[in-house]
């Protein structure tokens, strides 16, 4: 814009220099250009001594805004694809609403509105549910071999099929008993262990709960 002066200017002065500048093309007349969205002040000096104070506002051009928006929402309903997503702007920045199917989506979106502006993310994610997992409650424990052969044991083993083979000491008969069940490469193997914490044979070492 051109700023007209009534009195011959001596000197100008812009407070921001990178919202605008000012530079006379008359000895009576200044041209201010602005070069980024914002607010600063201008002052004007005569060769009296007199000062004028404006308040300068620089907007960015609704034309170039627009053609920025529409390019950046015909961008946006390819990429990311199949997502109803909505851009406005004001003042130089850039509102991005909708939702998205994930973070990366997201990231996407905004990289694109970036282009017309400072981008303000206002956009909802979609987070996937957790996947259900096992949780194994595991028991490892020391055994006093010596006290085991003392009580005795019992050992069913169970073969597919439904075949079973049992083992046992026999050296006493049932007391109080542990019983234990696992898996081994396709057989389930029972052990009764008969009596082992009443008469300490075991010791616990450690009872971690495994996410396999």
């Amino acid at each position: 814009m051109l700023v007209d002066c009534a009195k011959p200017i001596a000197r100008v002065a812009v407070g921001l220099g990178e919202v605008a500048e000012a530079q006379p093309t008359s000895p009576t007349e200044i041209m201010v250009n602005g070069k980024a969205p914002g607010e600063t002040s201008l002052i004007i000096w005569d060769i009296h001594g007199g000062r004028q104070f404006f308040n300068v506002t620089v907007r960015a051009s609704s034309s170039l805004s627009n053609n920025n928006l529409d390019a950046v929402r015909r961008e946006l309903k390819t990429e990311p694809s199949g997502e109803n997503l909505k851009v406005s702007a004001e003042n130089g920045t850039v509102f991005l609403r909708g939702e998205v199917k994930n973070f990366t989506s997201s990231q996407r979106a905004v990289l694109i509105a970036s282009t017309a502006g400072k981008v303000v993310n206002l956009l909802n994610v979609e987070v996937p549910a957790a996947e259900q997992q096992i949780l194994l409650k595991v028991r490892f424990a020391s055994i006093d071999l010596s006290k085991l052969r003392e009580l005795g044991i019992n050992l069913t083993l169970t073969k597919l099929g439904n075949s079973t083979t049992t083992s046992s000491t026999g050296q006493y008969s049932s007391g109080y008993q542990l019983s234990s069940t696992y898996t081994l490469g396709g057989s389930s193997v029972e052990a009764d262990i008969k009596a082992l914490d009443t008469n300490a044979v075991t010791e616990t070492l450690a009872e971690p709960n495994i996410l396999p």
